[in-house]
């Protein structure tokens, strides 16, 4: 497939490095300069400016490279505009070559440019109006916490702005690293991001979208040199994963879904995965959980049940016997919804565990099924993980912080670790399976209630059923997952339980296959 083809069906989410390739493949085979490409972007970035905001006054904060280069483009632009625009350039004795060209262009409009230096007692706004405040400092390159001199600017910008005033990056916010999303000390938080050609990967993920604000992309003729290594995919590709439902077909050409879970404490975990699971299109549904919690688990009708004789309210080693004769005629299992992390239950998970990996059965596990020690010999074809960043880190055997530091890094460690599909949940959930690596792209942040999770691992497990790879019902299932919740979200309001994103499931799925035939 070429890639002009491939990215119809992708969207690229280069890293800071691979943006770089990308720029210089650019300049080396289309005959395009580095500082046409330059006057592109600030064009591009101004020209968005002049649509989207009636404020007169600009502020544009200019660093020594390529990223300051755009900023005296934008300034430029305004000012042929008249615009009010003020330029306050970083200190420094090495700025690029075209960052200087463009500089001196904006001197010859008669331009003003303040040194970062000496600010004090200036004051940066030309009329008691709102300003549009530019941050065109560093672009995809940084790295690592800010320089003293940039600190101390954005710090000066932080004291004289007001909340009437407009905040743009342009790139990548100051002190944002493009590649893993983490966000240093000082950074400005914008109101929008302009970036340019195509979104930064390390934009995708927290704490790197608190900051961000709506994230709008330039474009302006990059040509990329190859995929990006993580990429989303489109509504166009998901549907052509989604599964095929045959007009004559009956409840048994769909695959059932057993979900084993539930505990004394969490019993409406497996019953959130399994109306998931019926919502996403398997024929059946059997709940397997301890016998005790029935008086719970009575409001879904279409479910069948299975008891487990239980001390205490918890599965343990004895209760596996109870359970082996419904592999007879399961198609996928998800292990773990509630099922707590009682003294008895990791010998349970083990002996389970032991049991369907005999067997061609399809498995999701999910929460309290994740125990390191025993996620051994999983098999790529059968299995996948679900961790959220803390089971996360228990599973690598480091810090939450550690995970959240590089999501990217800690999802390719867990597949290479385990060898089988991993989907490292949260606001821009990654999927890292041999085949590919994507960043979702749907969902928001009134998913984060509890629940939220079983609902998805119960729709992978029902995809999974129907016939899926386990790499392909991991990102199927978790684009509906959060287009359910995103619709949810549209039709209900800002707060949502997760039943709420099980029950949009069948539009999600009717809109990617609207969206799809349009």
């Amino acid at each position: 497939m070429s890639l002009k083809k491939r990215s119809e069906l992708f969207e690229l989410l280069p890293s800071g490095e691979e943006m770089t390739g990308y720029d210089r493949y650019t300049i080396e085979t289309q005959g395009i300069t580095s500082l046409s490409l330059m006057e592109t972007a600030g064009t591009g970035c101004a020209d968005y400016l002049l649509r989207t905001y009636s404020e007169s006054q600009y502020l544009i904060l200019c660093g020594p490279g390529n990223n300051g280069g755009d900023g005296f483009v934008i300034a430029r632009k305004l000012k042929e505009k008249e615009k009010a625009v003020l330029v306050v350039e970083l200190a420094t004795n090495s700025p690029s070559t075209d960052q200087k060209i463009n500089r001196e262009r904006f001197e010859t409009l008669g331009g003003r440019i303040l040194d970062s230096n000496n600010l004090r007692d200036t004051n940066l706004r030309t009329k008691d109006e709102p300003l549009v405040i530019l941050d065109a400092l560093l672009g995809t390159g940084q790295k690592g916490a800010l320089r003293k001199n940039v600190y101390d600017l954005l710090s000066f910008v932080k004291s004289v702005s007001n909340s009437k005033d407009k905040i743009i990056a342009i790139d990548v916010p100051t002190g944002v690293d493009p590649t893993t999303g983490e966000v240093y000390d000082g950074t400005l938080v914008a109101d929008r991001t302009l970036t340019i050609e195509f979104k930064k990967r390390g934009l995708t993920q927290a704490p790197a979208i608190n900051v961000c604000g709506e994230v709008v992309t330039i474009p302006i003729g990059i040509v990329p040199s190859e995929m990006s290594e993580f990429t989303s995919p489109s509504s166009k590709y998901i549907n052509s994963k989604l599964p095929a439902r045959a007009p004559g077909g009956h409840k048994g050409d769909f695959g059932h879904v057993l979900i084993i879970g539930g505990s004394r404490d969490m019993p409406g975990a497996p019953v959130l995965a399994a109306r998931a699971a019926l919502y996403g299109g398997c024929g059946k549904v059997t709940v397997v959980t301890p016998t005790e919690l029935s008086a719970h688990l009575s409001e879904l009708p279409e479910v069948m049940w299975k008891f487990i004789h239980c001390k205490d309210g918890y599965f343990d080693s004895e209760s596996l016997e109870q359970i082996l004769p419904l592999f007879n005629t399961a198609t996928a299992i998800t292990l773990g919804p509630g099922l707590g992390r009682d003294n008895s239950t990791k010998a349970f998970v083990k002996k389970l565990l032991e049991s369907i990996q005999k067997s061609s059965l399809k498995l999701t596990l999910d929460a309290d099924s994740l125990f390191p020690e025993l996620l051994t010999n999983l098999s790529a074809e059968h299995c996948v993980l679900t961790p959220h960043p803390g089971e996360a880190a228990r599973l690598l055997q480091c810090s939450s912080s550690d995970i959240a530091d590089d999501r990217f890094d800690a999802a390719k460690r867990l597949e290479g670790k385990f060898g089988c599909p991993v989907l490292l949940k949260g606001a821009g959930s990654i999927v890292a399976t041999k085949e590919f690596r994507f960043i979702n792209p749907t969902g928001n942040s009134a998913m984060a209630t509890a629940g939220s999770g079983d609902v998805l691992s119960g729709l992978i497990t029902s995809l999974m059923a129907q016939g899926l790879s386990p790499s392909d019902a991991l990102a199927v299932g978790v684009y509906v997952h959060g287009l359910a919740g995103d619709i949810a979200v549209a039709e209900l309001g800002d707060t949502l339980v997760a039943t709420d994103i099980a029950r949009y499931i069948p539009k999600a799925l009717r809109s990617i296959r609207e969206a799809a035939s349009e």
